[in-house]
C-alpha cells in the first residue's frame, strides 16, 4: 500500500512539474498581434518619396519627373502580422530613431527610408539611408530584410502593379 501512493505522489509531482514548464515556456511567448491593431508609414527612394501609409489606406509612388501618383491600397491583417512578426524577429523595436553617417564613403543618389509603426498604442519610428552606419551588421541586415518583406506585399498589389512607371531617374 505504501508503494502505490510513493508511485502516486511521484506521478502526481511529475505531472505538476511539466504542467509548470508549459506554463512557463508559454508565458514567455511575445504577444499576439492583431493585424488590425497595427499599421505602418513606410517610406522610401530618393527622397523617401514612396510611401506606403496603412492609417489612411494610401500609396504613393514618386514620378521623378511630374507629379507623384497616389492610389487606395491596403494590406491584410496576415501580410500586417507578417510584417510585425518579421520586426520582432530582428529587434527592430530596440533599434535607434536615427543612425549617424558614415564618413569613409558616400552613395549618390542616396536611398532614404523611414518607417512607422504604431501596435498595441505603441509608435516606433526608425529612419536610415544608404550613406548610415550601423552599430552591427545585425542590425543593417535586419532592417533590409523588414524592407524586403514590406517590398514584397507592395509589389504583389494590383493597385501598384497598374501604376505607370516613373519617367527619367536619379543621379
Amino acid at each position: 500500500m505504501k508503494n502505490k501512493k510513493l508511485i502516486f505522489f511521484g506521478i502526481l509531482a511529475i505531472a505538476f512539474m511539466i504542467l509548470g514548464v508549459y506554463l512557463f515556456i508559454h508565458s514567455a511567448q511575445p504577444p499576439a498581434f492583431n493585424g488590425s491593431d497595427i499599421n505602418i508609414v513606410f517610406r522610401y527612394g530618393v527622397g523617401a518619396k514612396n510611401e506606403l501609409d496603412t492609417f489612411n489606406g494610401k500609396y504613393t509612388r514618386d514620378m521623378v519627373i511630374g507629379p507623384s501618383i497616389t492610389v487606395d491600397i491596403s494590406l491584410s491583417n496576415a501580410e500586417k502580422e507578417r510584417i510585425i512578426q518579421k520586426m520582432i524577429k530582428t529587434d527592430f523595436f530596440d533599434y535607434p530613431e536615427r543612425f549617424l553617417q558614415r564618413q569613409d564613403r558616400f552613395v549618390t543618389p542616396s536611398m532614404d527610408y523611414f518607417l512607422k509603426v504604431e501596435y498595441d498604442s505603441n509608435i516606433k519610428e526608425v529612419s536610415w539611408d544608404d550613406n548610415s552606419l550601423f552599430e552591427n551588421k545585425n542590425i543593417e541586415k535586419g532592417l533590409q530584410e523588414i524592407t524586403r518583406s514590406i517590398l514584397e506585399i507592395i509589389e504583389s498589389k494590383d493597385e501598384y502593379k497598374n501604376l505607370p512607371s516613373p519617367m527619367g531617374g536619379y543621379i
